[in-house]
């Protein structure tokens, strides 16, 4: 009540004024491991180490296949192994041996027997239902492959504009008739063609320039490439940039992520404080989490961006340079040769960091910021850089800080969920 008196008599200069930090208007200038876009900051998966393995130190990729129980994972010298999750010692099994250098592709679908989880590269085909094992040998080199309707359907690796598919409930017979396999060569317009995706009755056809659309379902007589208006990029799509999200489809160029929903292509519009860019290696999982590798141009190191299509957010994750693939409980990832699992507490390799813009509050006089109020839940700390120093503050809801600048850098870390951060200042004279 005194210094208010005071204030109105004029013998005080300043007055106390209150800014968003955090929860209103988007003031980030850095984030890593935290989620950001949503009405909350939240931390993101970490990581911890699980167990050292000479083959993890080989592994190129992997795939999860819940309905059969295992991953399929492929090494660079050209071996599939079989990983399952309830071994006690996670490792990982040899089951074949690959022939050429055509990318891999997995899929999983319903055959006669059960479940199967396949991987196919060139004419090497590598089948697990149950407790059995199938390799064989297909008479097409193919890559970008999947099962649609009974048959497999996959971009022909020696003819870059061609679509073949195999006779119905019989991956192995390739024959061209009239009720058997066959093969559409479509407009070379939208440049080479990478896989085949199904999509409902559709199949989706993801290619250098763009998608199209071919209608297989049925006679195969019948098939044939559906109309896409909005089909073509300018910009060139990355090979293995691709990632299907529920009933959508994302993938990249090195510039941007699109994705094709309802028919259309739409870019998307990412936080630019990373400068993301060389998109590839696409994946995605529970029908809500879109992964994609990435470097950014800001910081030129290799990271990992994950849209949350649900909560409408986007996490960059530091273990850029790691396999990662899923089961139903956990994430699981490899760098070098560790396995690492996802951690409910700390990672070893991983720190949430939230870090906004320079703020000078829109006056250019000497501030003085008087303290904190933040709402938060769980492990939550939060430090000030003004004029080259900066101080650090445990979590709370009424933080003082006293520190003296004329711009103000604040930073958020922990493994808890921030919803929002005030803070209150004055001017000096």
């Amino acid at each position: 009540m005194i210094l208010r008196r005071a204030y109105r008599r004029g013998k005080l200069k300043t007055r106390a004024h209150t800014a968003k930090i955090f929860g209103g208007e988007d003031l980030c200038a850095f984030a890593l491991g935290y989620a950001v876009g949503g009405k909350t900051l939240t931390a993101g998966r970490k990581f911890v180490p699980l167990y050292t393995s000479a083959e993890a130190a080989k592994i190129t990729s992997i795939d999860f296949f819940p309905n059969v129980g295992l991953a399929l994972a492929t090494s660079s010298d050209k071996k599939v192994f079989g990983w399952y999750p309830d071994d006690a010692d996670f490792s990982f099994v040899q089951l074949a041996d690959l022939h050429g250098d055509v990318p891999p592709s997995t899929f999983e679908y319903h055959g006669e027997t059960g479940n199967y989880a396949a991987l196919v590269s060139g004419r090497d085909i590598v089948q697990v239902y149950g407790e059995r094992l199938q390799v064989g040998t297909l008479p097409h080199s193919i890559k970008g492959a999947c099962m649609h309707m009974g048959r497999m359907f996959a971009v022909d690796a020696g003819d870059k504009f061609t679509v073949r598919w195999s006779s119905y409930k019989d991956i192995y017979d390739w024959t061209q008739s009239a009720l058997g396999g066959g093969y559409i060569r479509l407009n070379p317009e939208r440049g080479a063609l990478y896989r085949v995706i199904p999509l409902g009755e559709r199949l989706i056809v993801y290619r250098e320039f763009g998608i199209d659309v071919i209608k297989a379902f049925g006679d195969p007589r019948h098939f044939a490439v559906v109309p896409c208006g909005g089909g073509s990029v300018t910009e060139r799509l990355n090979e293995d940039a691709c990632a299907v999200c529920g009933n959508d489809i994302y993938f990249c160029s090195d510039k941007t992520i699109y994705r094709y929903s309802n028919g259309a292509i739409s870019a998307l519009t990412l936080p630019d404080y990373m400068g993301a860019e060389n998109f590839s290696r696409g994946k995605a999982y529970e029908s809500r989490y879109v992964n994609f590798y990435c470097k950014t141009l800001l910081y030129g190191n290799e990271y990992q961006i994950e849209l949350d299509v649900v909560d409408k957010t986007v996490c960059f994750y530091a273990y850029g340079k790691k396999t990662v693939w899923k089961t139903p409980q956990k994430f699981y990832a490899i760098s070098g040769d560790t396995v690492y699992v996802q951690s409910d507490g700390d990672g070893e390799d991983m720190t949430s960091v939230w870090m906004s813009r320079k703020l000078d509050f829109g006056d250019d006089k000497l501030k003085y910021l008087r303290c904190l109020r933040a709402v938060a839940d769980g492990d939550i700390s939060i430090s000030v850089t003004a004029s080259g120093i900066t101080r650090g503050f445990a979590g709370g809801s009424y933080i003082r800080t006293g520190i003296c600048g004329d711009d103000f850098v604040f930073e958020v870390n922990g493994n808890g969920r921030l919803s929002s951060l005030e803070a209150e200042w004055e001017a000096r004279e």
